[in-house]
C-alpha cells in the first residue's frame, strides 16, 4: 500500500520569468511543490486558503519594496509561515532588520546553487519543531486546566468528606427525629446549596413529615410560612410522589427525591428542591444519596431508641405507665403547677377484693379483668391526663390544671363506670368495685411528690377502711390524718 506524500508548498516572487522558472525547477527536484504570487496581498489570500502554505520565497525589488509591510502583517497575524528573501546586497544592518520582522533568511543575488534549497530545508525542519513544540504546550496547557479542574474537583470532594463526616458524627449525638432533621436542614447547604428540604419518615401507627425552607430571594417566591423544621402528622400514610421537574405559578422547581431505607424497606423520603436556580446534576443526587442513608439509618436509631424508652416506661401488661415513668412524670407536673400556679390533682384506685379474684379464677383471668380495669380507665380521661399501674390491681391518675373538687366527681364517675361493667372473660361474668383516694397539690403543707402520694394513700386506705367502693378525699385545709368523706356506697 503505497502512502501519498503531501509536497509542501512554497509560494514564489520573483522578477523574470527565466528566474521564476529556474526556481520552479529547482523546488520541484527538491521535492516542493511551487506557486507563483506577485503582491504581497496575494500572500495573505493564499494563507487563508484551506491548502496549507509552508513557505515564501520572495525577491525583494528595492529598498523601498513591499516586503517590511508582508513581515508585519504576517506577525500580525501570528504566521509562522517561512520567509526567505532574496534581492541585492543590502548590508548587514537592513539585513538584519529584516530577519528581526520575521524573515528566516536573506539570500544575495546571485545564490549558489543548493544554498537556496539548503535555506529553505532548514527554514522547515524549524518550522516543523516550532509545530511541534507549540502543539505539546498546548496539549501542556489543556493538561494542566484539567489537572487544575481536577484538583479543585478533589478539593471540594475532600470538604465534602469532612462536612458528611461531622454531619453523621452530629446525627449520631442525638435520638431526638425532630433535631436529626435540623441538623441535616442546617448543614447540607455548605455542600450542596437548596430552597426547601423535605423529609417524609413512616412509623408502625403514623407518619409525619418535616419540612425546612432555606430562606433565599429564589425560594421566597414560593415560601410558605415554614422558617423552620415543622412536624406535621397525618392520619394515612402514603407513598410519597417523585418529581423532577415542575411548574408551580410560573416558577421553576427542579428536585431531588431520593428513599429512606430501613432493612432494605422503604420507610420515607428525602427530597431537596431549587427554584429558578441551577438544575442538580448527578453529582449532586450521589450526595443526595449518601444524605438520605446516613438520615434513615440515624431515624431508625433514633426510633429504636424511642421505643426502648416508652418500654422501659410502660407496664407489661396493662400498656399503662409504669410506677418509675409516674414518679417522673408527677415531679414533672408538680413543677408546672407551682410554675403556672395551676390545680394539680391525683387519684389512687384499687381494685377492691382482688386477690379473691385471682384465688377464685386463676392469675390468667385476673391479668385479663386489669387490663379491661385499664382500657376502662383510659377510657374515661383526657388526653393531658396520666394513667398509670401504681403496683398489683393499684392505677394512679394525674390530672393536670384540675382541682379537688373536679378531681372527686372524675373519681365518682370512674367508680360508677367500673361497677356498672360486666367482664366476660373466657366463661366468666365478673363484677368489680374500685376505691380510690383523692389529693389535690397544696402548697406549702403539699408540695413535693412524696407530699402527694402519702395524702393521696391516706385517702385511698380510708376509703378501703370505710367499706370499699367509695371514693374518699385529702382535706387540705384540715390536719395531715384528716379526712374529708366524699361519697359511700351504701
Amino acid at each position: 500500500m503505497h502512502r501519498h506524500i503531501v509536497q509542501p508548498t512554497v509560494l514564489i516572487k520573483a522578477e523574470g520569468m527565466q528566474t521564476q522558472q529556474v526556481l520552479f525547477e529547482r523546488l520541484s527536484q527538491s521535492g516542493y511543490k511551487a506557486r507563483s504570487v506577485s503582491t504581497s496581498m496575494e500572500v495573505l489570500e493564499c494563507l487563508d486558503e484551506q491548502r496549507p502554505v509552508e513557505a515564501l520565497i520572495w525577491e525583494m525589488e528595492g529598498p523601498e519594496d513591499e516586503s517590511m509591510q508582508l513581515l508585519d502583517e504576517l506577525r500580525d497575524r501570528q504566521s509562522d509561515l517561512c520567509v526567505i528573501l532574496t534581492g541585492p546586497e543590502l548590508g548587514a544592518e537592513r539585513v538584519s532588520q529584516c530577519l528581526r520582522n520575521g524573515a528566516f533568511d536573506y539570500l544575495a543575488v546571485p545564490v549558489r546553487p543548493g544554498r537556496m534549497e539548503e535555506s529553505l530545508r532548514q527554514g522547515l525542519d524549524i518550522r516543523h519543531s516550532f509545530r511541534k513544540v507549540q502543539s505539546l504546550s498546548g496539549e501542556l496547557s489543556i493538561a494542566n486546566e484539567a489537572l487544575g479542574r481536577e484538583r479543585d474537583q478533589l478539593k471540594r470532594l475532600n470538604q465534602s468528606l469532612v462536612l458528611l463526616n461531622q454531619l453523621g458524627q452530629a446525627m449520631s449525638a442525638t435520638h431526638e427525629a425532630e433535631e436529626i432533621v435540623r441538623i441535616v436542614a442546617q448543614r447540607v447547604p455548605a455542600i450542596l446549596p437548596y430552597d426547601v428540604l423535605t423529609v417524609t419518615w413512616r412509623e408502625p401507627k403514623h407518619m409525619w413529615v418535616y419540612r425546612a425552607d432555606n430562606i433565599t430571594p429564589r425560594a421566597a417566591q414560593r415560601k410558605n410560612g415554614a422558617q423552620s423544621v415543622v412536624q406535621t402528622s397525618v392520619a394515612h400514610p402514603g407513598r410519597p410522589s417523585t418529581a423532577r421537574k415542575s411548574h408551580t405559578h410560573d416558577v421553576l422547581i427542579d428536585a431531588i427525591e431520593v428513599p429512606l431505607l430501613s432493612r432494605n424497606e422503604d420507610v420515607g423520603s428525602f427530597r431537596l428542591e431549587r427554584v429558578q436556580g441551577n438544575l442538580f446534576g448527578p453529582a449532586d443526587r450521589e450526595f443526595t444519596m449518601t444524605v438520605a442513608t446516613s438520615l434513615a439509618l440515624s431515624l431508625t436509631n433514633a426510633h429504636a431508641h424511642r421505643s426502648l424508652e416508652q418500654m422501659a416506661m410502660k407496664d407489661g401488661l396493662t400498656d399503662l405507665f409504669n410506677r418509675r415513668a409516674f414518679d417522673q412524670l408527677l415531679v414533672q407536673e408538680i413543677k408546672a403547677a407551682e410554675r403556672y400556679r395551676s390545680p394539680l390533682c391525683l387519684l389512687l384506685g384499687d381494685v377492691d377484693h382482688f386477690k379473691a379474684v385471682n384465688d377464685r379464677f386463676g392469675h390468667p383471668v385476673g391479668d385479663a379483668l386489669l387490663k379491661e380495669v385499664a382500657t376502662l380507665l383510659t377510657k374515661s380521661l383526657r388526653e393531658v391526663d396520666i394513667v398509670a399501674r401504681y403496683g398489683g390491681e393499684e392505677f394512679a391518675i394525674i390530672l393536670p390544671r384540675t382541682d379537688v373538687a373536679s378531681g372527686s366527681v372524675l373519681a365518682n364517675r370512674i367508680r360508677e363506670r367500673i361497677e356498672r361493667h360486666v367482664f366476660l372473660i373466657e366463661r366468666f361474668t365478673i363484677r368489680l368495685t374500685l376505691s380510690l383516694g383523692v389529693a389535690g397539690f397544696a402548697p406549702p403543707s403539699m408540695r413535693t411528690r412524696e407530699d402527694m402520694v402519702h395524702a393521696v394513700d391516706r385517702a385511698l386506705y380510708q376509703a378501703k377502711a370505710g367499706g370499699r367502693n367509695r371514693v374518699e378525699v385529702q382535706d387540705q385545709a384540715a390536719p395531715a390524718a384528716a379526712i374529708s368523706h366524699v361519697y359511700v356506697q351504701p
